[in-house]
């Protein structure tokens, strides 16, 4: 009796949903369920403009540094040596953030986990017209960011780890130095390399044009207001002023950053890009006023140079940095200066773009502490060679040795050295 009535209903329920499927459908039915898929549609891309992971990279090292402990007696050096520090670490791991707050307008942020900071952070509009009212921003338009970002200064400065030829700046844009520490007998800071003439980012206001102007020319130009040129960014672990910017406890007055490019050649056989920089950098609470002689300031210029060839199977690059302390009475005191050159050859894509990746690299760099010393100066050198398997985009093997001289001579220091391997992976 029970499997019959079972039986009854199961086939009850089967006509009732032929009949409600020969039913028409009505128009009005049909439009709202479009529209509300349309919505949902919209609100989802919506959300998904507001919050968008844009990418990232991880680095993993193998580091050998061999620095000895280096005295400098005027002109002459004596080295101790000292035991090599050798490990593996994590030298970067970066995710990269970004939504879109309306038309033109985005936050940016980039962390970094393995120092526990923010790398860029910000607003950033696009397609600002030049000239309001005059000229549209898709023909001549400025883009603005307003933050932590990359002072608009020099080549090294302006370009992200993951795309530097070389796993490490060259000494004077911040890369390994092994004369920091230089034990000074004369008490005269010339012996001294400056671990970093030009720091990467500063927070402020920071604007570049980037305009083509005909027959593969482009101008660029940048400009970068912000509070401090030297220390390069906030701190890790630090949310105060004292901690997070130590320079700027005593350097309260805003700098201003420019740099001026042009893309002179551009052509698969051929590219030429050149730039200047000129950055000024109050160094007190106080104005710059000629007069006052406990009022002191920098000045850096730089210049660089770019050239593609073999159809950008090699690039040479070189780049000069220039650091002069002016004081408000006495003018120009103590001048640091520093530069490389450097090159990169893909022997395999001479013959076809199909084929695996992988590049010689080579940069020889100079540092002079203080050229313009009454007492003389010592000129520091440096020079790497380098091996880079790529694959899978930008993800590479790489193999660095640097070796290091002094006033040109290398076998001055021949207990200095440090090697490299990398694991780079980009997604």
């Amino acid at each position: 009796m029970e499997r019959h009535t079972l039986k009854n209903i199961m086939l009850g329920m089967a006509v009732a949903g032929m009949v409600a499927a020969s039913l028409p459908l009505r128009a009005d039915d049909e439009i709202l369920s479009l529209n509300d898929l349309n919505k949902k549609v919209a609100d989802l891309q919506k959300a998904n403009d507001k919050f968008t992971f844009t990418g990232g990279g991880v680095d993993l090292r193998y580091d050998q540094q061999e620095y000895p402990t280096t005295t400098v007696y005027a002109k002459a050096i004596s080295q101790t040596a000292s035991a090599a520090k050798a490990g593996i670490y994590a030298k970067r791991g970066e995710l990269d953030f970004a939504g879109k707050l309306m038309t033109n307008v985005k936050w940016v942020a980039i962390f970094d986990f393995t120092d526990t900071t923010f790398k860029d952070l910000g607003l950033v509009a696009s397609k600002i017209p030049m000239l309001p009212g005059l000229v549209d921003g898709d023909d001549l338009g400025w883009t603005l960011q307003v933050g932590q970002f990359r002072q608009k200064f020099g080549v090294e400065q302006q370009t992200g780890s993951f795309n530097l030829p070389l796993e490490d700046r060259a000494i004077f844009d911040g890369g390994p130095n092994p004369w920091a520490a230089v034990k000074n007998k004369v008490n005269n800071p010339y012996t001294v390399v400056p671990s970093k003439l030009m720091g990467e980012r500063g927070i402020g206001v920071h604007a570049l044009v980037d305009q083509p102007v005909g027959a593969g020319v482009k101008v660029q130009y940048g400009i970068s207001v912000d509070n401090d040129v030297i220390d390069g960014g906030q701190a890790a672990g630090q949310n105060s002023v004292t901690g997070g910017w130590p320079k700027q406890t005593t350097d309260t007055q805003l700098s201003v950053v420019n740099r001026l490019g042009v893309q002179a050649i551009s052509s698969d056989y051929l590219g030429l890009n050149v730039g200047g920089s000129f950055a000024h950098d109050p160094q007190d609470a106080q104005q710059m006023t000629t007069g006052t002689a406990n009022v002191v300031a920098a000045d850096i210029s730089g210049a660089d140079i770019r050239i593609d060839t073999l159809k950008k199977a090699l690039m040479l690059q070189a780049e000069f940095d220039g650091y002069t302390v002016v004081n408000g009475k006495t003018g120009a005191g103590q001048r640091a200066e520093g530069w490389y050159a450097e090159g990169v050859i893909e022997p395999l894509k001479l013959v076809s773009d199909d084929l695996p990746r992988f590049q010689l690299i080579g940069r020889y760099e100079k540092d002079m502490p203080n050229v313009n010393s009454p007492k003389g100066t010592i000129d520091f050198d440096a020079a790497t060679a380098g091996v880079r398997v790529i694959y899978f985009g930008n993800c590479h093997t790489a193999f660095n040795y640097t070796t290091y001289g002094v006033g040109g001579n290398f076998n001055r220091m021949p207990d200095a050295s440090f090697l490299t391997v990398q694991q780079q992976v980009t997604f």
